[in-house]
């Protein structure tokens, strides 16, 4: 059939109009950008080195990613990994996987070349037509995982049952999965992970990843949905909102929502001790340590805002008794950068270390 003229393909296709925009694959989509195409409703593409992209018709058998067999409606694109011949192919329902793909017979049919048969060894770059059903995973995931950067995406059947356990600046700390609304890992210079809580609390943390289930060695980013895993992987590591409620900013930039445990506080200006209310006290900053020298006795000293009015002071007992939840969290001052009483004075843009 070389030279063959294909049909033109009909403008309903899968069960919508192929010139709206065809359902969002979000992480195919960031990379067809990335190679100057789009996803199309009326036609598969594929690129070889050194061309531009080609219109037509893929079609292939015996397919199988790393000895699994594949159907061909489960995949959305392969691009050729060239590094160490594998392929990392995107599935209809939003995965990536990454290995060793062969077939039996694969081809492309378009109106410029006509019928080409394809290598497994170098088949090209492959965006094939976007389906009704793409984006649609079924079961739906309880969770998305991805292992590396430009790796894997992997949908989760479960959350783990176990508590992730992490170990923070607080101490060692366990969380109810059902409180955890994603991490991921922060660039390596931090050699931390970031923990978002469901009740908007931020933590800076080492979780223990491998007594969850989860590959401690290879877990990038994990959240509830494949909207909030691409969100995680886009913005930057300073770039979250902060909530809008009473929450502590730690010194490494760990921040909690919740309340001050004690009704009223002992404070400590000029020698002399001061009692406030916790309705008093709309907003707690600690002063820079080469200000606080000059503040007598020795420690944390914060400045108090308090209706409307501002005094430095240090607190008399060591530590703040923060509630969250259920759990009360002794925090030592000294790792007390700020503290937001009221939902009107949380912070806008907290500062990290």
């Amino acid at each position: 059939m070389t030279g063959a003229i294909l049909a033109e393909e009909p403008k309903l296709k899968d069960g919508f109009d192929s010139a709206q925009m065809p359902p969002r694959l979000i992480l195919l989509d960031q990379v067809s950008v990335r190679m100057k195409a789009r996803r199309l409703a009326e036609a598969d593409q594929w690129l070889l080195e050194g061309t531009s992209w080609v219109e037509g018709t893929w079609r292939a058998s015996g397919l199988q990613l790393d000895g699994r067999a594949l159907e061909l409606e489960e995949i959305a694109a392969i691009f050729p990994l060239r590094a160490d011949a594998q392929a990392r192919v995107f599935f209809q329902d939003g995965q990536v996987r990454r290995g060793r793909l062969t077939w039996e017979r694969a081809e492309f049919e378009s109106r410029q070349f006509g019928l080409v048969k394809l290598r497994p060894e170098a088949p090209g770059s492959l965006i094939l037509r976007a389906r009704k059903m793409d984006a649609l995973p079924d079961p739906r995931p309880a969770a998305w995982m991805m292992d590396e950067p430009e790796g894997q995406v992997l949908a989760l059947p479960a959350v783990p049952a176990d508590a992730l356990e992490c170990l923070t600046c607080l101490g060692r700390l366990e969380l109810p999965w059902a409180q955890v609304q994603s991490l991921r890992a922060l660039p390596p210079e931090r050699l931390v992970h970031e923990v978002c809580l469901q009740d908007g609390s931020r933590l800076l943390a080492w979780p223990r990843l491998e007594k969850a289930g989860l590959p401690a060695e290879s877990c990038l980013a994990w959240a509830r949905s494949i909207e909030k895993l691409h969100a995680l992987l886009e913005v930057e590591a300073d770039g979250l909102e902060p909530p809008s409620a009473p929450a502590v900013l730690l010194t490494d930039g760990s921040l909690i929502t919740g309340e001050m445990q004690a009704e009223s506080m002992t404070w400590i200006v000029d020698g002399a001790e001061l009692r406030l209310s916790r309705e008093a006290l709309s907003r707690l900053t600690q002063v820079p340590p080469d200000q606080s020298k000059e503040v007598t006795p020795p420690g944390a000293s914060f400045t108090l805002h308090t209706q409307g009015q501002e005094l430095v002071a240090r607190p008399a007992s060591p530590h703040l008794g923060w509630r969250r939840g259920g759990q009360i969290l002794a925090i030592p001052w000294s790792r007390i950068e700020s503290v937001w009483n009221t939902e009107t004075s949380s912070p806008s843009a907290p500062s990290r270390p």
